[in-house]
């Protein structure tokens, strides 16, 4: 009996540790011991009653265990960010190349490299194919592209 009862604590707090460590291994760990103390509890002669009631004790249990592990997640906050992001930008165009003339250095068909002043930077066509080695003008951004068109 005190088997049993050493595997279902050690499942319990396997379950619960699982919470706060995911990856899932410690779930299907404590899975097994808890299966185990019930194949234990039940393999020691017990009547199919008292093992019936362990298992629904043990299932309470651990329904309760994760719902304290919930509560304790969502108290402490710890999924979410505790600082403000302001500010933070992620990437972005240089504003000052807008206007620039570069040369493609790959089909854009949209998208693709060019060269602005030596520097090769991603680009995006707004007027669609533009053949490599062709002139083109920066027209504007969008996060990190340059977005271009042909010069004419």
């Amino acid at each position: 009996m005190l088997i049993a009862a050493v595997l279902a604590l050690v499942g319990l707090v396997l379950v619960y540790l699982e919470f706060f460590l995911p990856g899932g291994i410690l779930a299907v760990f404590g899975t097994c011991a808890l299966i185990a103390a019930l194949a234990y509890f039940g393999y020691q002669g017990q009547s199919f009653f008292a093992v019936l009631l362990a298992f629904f004790g043990l299932l309470a249990l651990v329904a309760i265990v994760c719902k304290v592990a919930l509560w304790r997640v969502r108290a402490s906050k710890t999924i979410h960010l505790k600082d403000d992001q302001s500010g933070y930008v992620a990437c972005s165009f240089d504003p000052a190349l807008i206007g620039r003339e570069g040369t493609a250095l790959s089909d854009l068909k949209p998208s693709g490299h060019i060269s602005v002043d030596g520097q090769s930077w991603h680009a995006l066509s707004e007027t669609g194919y533009i053949a490599k080695g062709a002139s083109v003008i920066v027209s504007g951004g969008a996060g990190s592209h340059l977005k271009v068109k042909a010069k004419e």
